[in-house]
């Protein structure tokens, strides 16, 4: 698990900048950490989160780095768990009135929002387990503030340090529109290369999410009734 200086490192080499001198540190890192959200939408995290909740609190927020919803263990008792909340529109008539349902109101209203779980039984003290996919996030590393991890797998380092470099060839050539050379021959080479550093991340993360395994969350699988083939 690398630091986000060490992947803005990498990527200064691949962009020969090993100085700084073209583009800044900070930027680099920015362009990384704007990487690594593009990332989670293709390869979130899966995280758990187990705790009491709150007598008679059917609303609770979820962290803010939710993304959706996997699994919803209430009450969590047994070990291995054995009771599943279903999902239900909380607008359901029979939401309410059934203590086995749950809902999720994802919110985009602000990066401080946070999206909220229904729970339709009333809690009373009850411990609560939930599995849901999460966004990554550079992390603190051993409580230090100036040294921030990142979460990525490591197979997959390479699509956020070639998203930094698209990001950075991006900006060159915005620089350069600003104000172009006037036989626009340098404004035409820094577009070639925009196109050539997307084409090479695009190329990165559609093999990457070839390759991924075919297994992963599904949803209950259910017979058809109907035919008696099953």
């Amino acid at each position: 698990m690398p630091t986000l200086s060490q992947l803005a490192d990498r990527v200064q080499l691949l962009l020969n900048d090993t100085e700084g001198t073209v583009w800044s540190q900070l930027s680099i890192e920015q362009w990384i950490v704007d990487g690594v959200r593009e990332y989670s939408i293709h390869f979130p995290r899966t995280c758990y989160l187990s705790g009491l909740t709150a007598d008679g609190l059917q609303e609770i927020e979820l962290p803010e780095d939710f993304i959706a919803m996997l699994q919803v263990e209430f009450p969590r008792t047994d070990d291995p768990p054995h009771r599943y909340l279903q999902r239900l529109d909380r607008t359901h008539p029979d939401f309410w009135q059934r203590d086995y349902y749950y809902d999720v109101e994802p919110t985009n209203a602000s990066p401080e929002a946070t999206s909220t779980l229904y729970l339709s039984a009333v809690p009373n003290g009850e411990s609560l387990g939930l599995t849901y996919t999460a966004f990554h996030q550079p992390m603190y590393a051993d409580g230090l503030p100036t040294i921030l991890k990142v979460t990525a797998a490591s197979q997959h380092e390479h699509i956020i340090e070639q998203y930094a470099v698209w990001q950075a060839h991006v900006h060159r050539l915005a620089t350069e529109v600003q104000n172009p050379d006037l036989t626009i021959r340098l404004m035409q080479q820094y577009k070639l290369a925009v196109q050539a550093t997307e084409a090479s991340y695009r190329t990165s993360l559609r093999d990457a999410m070839k390759a991924r395994a075919a297994s992963g969350w599904t949803g209950p699988w259910k017979a058809d009734v109907h035919d008696r083939i099953y």
